[in-house]
């Protein structure tokens, strides 16, 4: 949890790099490792206490995470969380300006984070060709970013190249068969295909492999009302509120 998380900060630092780095190195090289983070404990549990906080408050997250730059103003990491952040709130000229602060000490980032990094800067432009050559080089070094794989699935689709849309899905797939968020994402690239026969069975097996996830209900039923089937459409909503009558879509 982050109370330990800050406590052993120092200690696992030193075990990690004992483990992996050459004996004849000088021990005094282990901090080199936590430049990628902090060497500052209290900054650190604030950083924790922001990923942990993401998914129920955004504006949480954001103050933890401010708080571990405060504390540790080198820290790009915290930074980079804060940019992507305010580029999901709507603040577009604060997630600039971090990433900006970010790109100066790239180095100082993971490899995901770089990755995005660039595909970041690349949204905040608005050039789809770019974030697509982003999105496929970041897919190539970490093939089960599924996120970033249903996002490059939708840009090929809007971009008029469906079947390479299908193509990125299917990928997934064969990587994760049952991942709920690749079979959704399924349905609406064949829908997008055009593929009537292709978006029906993709959605079948949605809701096949996944019975209690009543969003595999919903995906069917947008995409009917998409192609203009109102009638089974309203079918199916209806069906979705009988078996779950609180759904919010």
């Amino acid at each position: 949890n982050s109370g330990d998380m800050a406590r052993r900060l120092h200690t696992a630092i030193k075990d990690v790099a004992g483990a992996i780095l050459d004996s004849g190195h000088p021990v005094a090289k282990w901090p080199v490792m936590a430049q990628i983070a902090t060497a500052n404990a209290e900054a650190l549990q604030h950083y924790v206490l922001g990923d942990e906080a993401t998914l129920v408050s955004g504006q949480v997250a954001l103050k933890e995470y401010e708080q571990a730059v405060i504390l540790d103003p080198s820290f790009v990491l915290a930074r980079f969380r804060m940019a992507e952040l305010y580029c999901r709130q709507g603040g577009q000229r604060q997630c600039y300006d971090l990433l900006t602060i970010a790109g100066q000490q790239e180095s100082r980032l993971p490899h995901l984070e770089r990755l995005r990094l660039s595909l970041d800067f690349a949204a905040l432009g608005g050039d789809p060709a770019a974030q697509r050559r982003c999105l496929a080089k970041l897919l190539a070094a970490f093939p089960r970013d599924t996120a970033a794989r249903n996002e490059l699935a939708l840009l090929l689709s809007l971009s008029s190249d469906p079947a390479a849309a299908v193509q990125v899905v299917q990928q997934g797939l064969d990587l994760d068969p049952e991942d709920f968020s690749l079979l959704n994402q399924m349905v609406y690239s064949t829908a997008m295909a055009g593929d009537n026969v292709a978006w029906r069975k993709a959605s079948d097996r949605y809701i096949e492999l996944h019975p209690s996830d009543h969003n595999a209900l919903d995906t069917r039923g947008e995409t009917l009302y998409l192609l203009g089937n109102n009638e089974e459409a309203l079918s199916t909503f209806r069906k979705l509120l009988e078996v779950d009558p609180g759904f919010s879509g």
